[in-house]
């Protein structure tokens, strides 16, 4: 996806995430890998870390994590932003994540394949910005 000079990658939060929907599956390790070269190539951008839910309230254990769907998504983000900055050696700062709950869905509906395409992790690749 690309939009204003922003190149995004979208991974399934299935792909990236165990059952606690925290813990980055080794699967996971692969796309990140992948993603955190192409980062180190091009030093100059950085990258929001964007992690989107569905719609479902969190589950027992899910609440004992965090209050809401935001602040949970906000864990996610961190915990890839995390992986590429310490397994992969992307600097922080150049790592912004954030947690946007179910406020952007993708699709709206109530099958498990719409909610299941909502729950999602979007790298934005942001253009350098001018200094100057």
């Amino acid at each position: 996806m690309q939009d204003a000079g922003v190149v995004a990658a979208i991974i399934p939060s299935d792909l990236l995430f165990g059952r606690d929907g925290l813990s980055l599956r080794d699967e996971a390790m692969m796309v990140l890998d992948l993603l955190a070269t192409a980062l180190l190539l091009h030093p100059e951008v950085v990258v929001q870390v964007v992690a989107h839910s569905d719609d479902q309230p969190l589950d027992s254990q899910r609440a004992g994590l965090a209050p809401d769907l935001q602040a949970f998504s906000t864990l996610q983000a961190r915990a890839v932003s995390a992986a590429l900055s310490d397994r992969f050696g992307v600097p922080p700062a150049r790592l912004s994540p954030l947690g946007r709950g179910a406020l952007s869905p993708r699709e709206v509906g109530d099958t498990s394949a719409e909610k299941a395409r909502n729950r999602r992790v979007v790298i934005e690749i942001l253009p350098p910005r001018p200094w100057g």
